[in-house]
C-alpha cells in the first residue's frame, strides 16, 4: 500500500468520529493578532455572506463608503490569516452540497456506488478554485450536519507552511485564504448505502491571499 493509500485508509475512521478538537488556538485567544485583525475576523463572521459574494462578483460594487470599509476588512483579515497556521498533517474537511454532489462526482468520473474501504481510487484531476475565503473544519461529522453535505466530502491534509486561521466554535472551523485552488487527486468510500461517504482528496494547493 502506497503512502497516500495508507493515509486514506486511516482517513476511513475519521468520518465516524462525532467530535474533534480544533487543530490550534482559536482567534479570540491569540495574543499575536492586533485589535484590527481581531475586529476584521469578528466582522467577517457577522457578514461573511456579503464579503464572499463581493469577492466572487466584484463587478457588483458597493457604494464608496461601504467599499472603503470593505477593503479595510479584507486587508486586516488577510493579515490575520497570513500570521496563522495549524499543525502540519491536520485533516480538514469541506462539504459538497447535496444539490451539486452528483454533478461534482460526474465531473471527476466517480461512481458513488463503486469502490470499497480498502482502496484509493484515481479521479479526473480538477482544479477547484475559490475567489472568496474558504471555510474548512476538523470535524467531518459537523460538516455533514451543518452544510447538508450528506455523501461527499473534500479532504485536505495541511502542510508545514499552510496559512490557516482557526475560528474554532462548535463547527471546529478553520479559515483559509481567498483566491485559493486545490487539485483533486483521489477518492475513497467509507460506509455503505445511505450512510456511505465519498472522500475526495485535494492536494497541491495554490495559495492566494492579498492581491490588492
Amino acid at each position: 500500500m502506497s503512502e497516500i493509500q495508507a493515509f486514506y485508509y486511516f482517513l476511513l475512521k475519521v468520518p465516524r468520529v462525532s467530535a474533534r478538537e480544533s487543530p490550534g488556538i482559536p482567534w479570540k485567544k491569540r495574543q499575536d493578532l492586533d485589535e484590527w485583525e481581531k475586529k476584521a475576523v469578528s466582522l467577517y463572521l457577522k457578514y461573511r455572506d456579503l464579503v464572499d459574494r463581493y469577492l466572487k462578483y466584484p463587478e457588483k460594487h458597493l457604494d464608496k463608503e461601504e467599499l472603503g470599509s470593505f477593503h479595510a476588512l479584507i486587508y486586516h483579515l488577510d493579515r490575520a490569516i497570513e500570521k496563522s497556521s495549524v499543525p502540519p498533517g491536520s485533516l480538514l474537511f469541506r462539504g459538497v452540497d447535496d444539490e451539486y454532489a452528483d454533478q461534482f462526482l460526474f465531473l471527476l468520473s466517480i461512481d458513488p456506488g463503486m469502490g470499497d474501504e480498502s482502496s484509493c481510487q484515481d479521479v479526473e484531476p480538477h482544479l477547484i478554485q475559490e475567489p472568496g475565503y474558504t471555510s474548512w473544519s476538523s470535524d467531518p461529522a459537523r460538516v455533514r450536519e451543518e452544510t447538508g453535505a450528506g455523501g461527499v466530502l473534500l479532504v485536505y491534509k495541511t502542510g508545514a507552511a499552510d496559512p490557516a486561521l482557526v475560528l474554532g466554535g462548535t463547527d471546529h472551523e478553520v479559515l483559509l485564504p481567498r483566491n485559493c485552488g486545490w487539485m483533486t487527486t483521489g477518492s475513497i468510500r467509507t460506509g455503505s448505502g445511505g450512510d456511505g461517504v465519498v472522500c475526495i482528496s485535494c492536494e497541491n494547493p495554490v495559495w492566494g491571499g492579498a492581491t490588492e
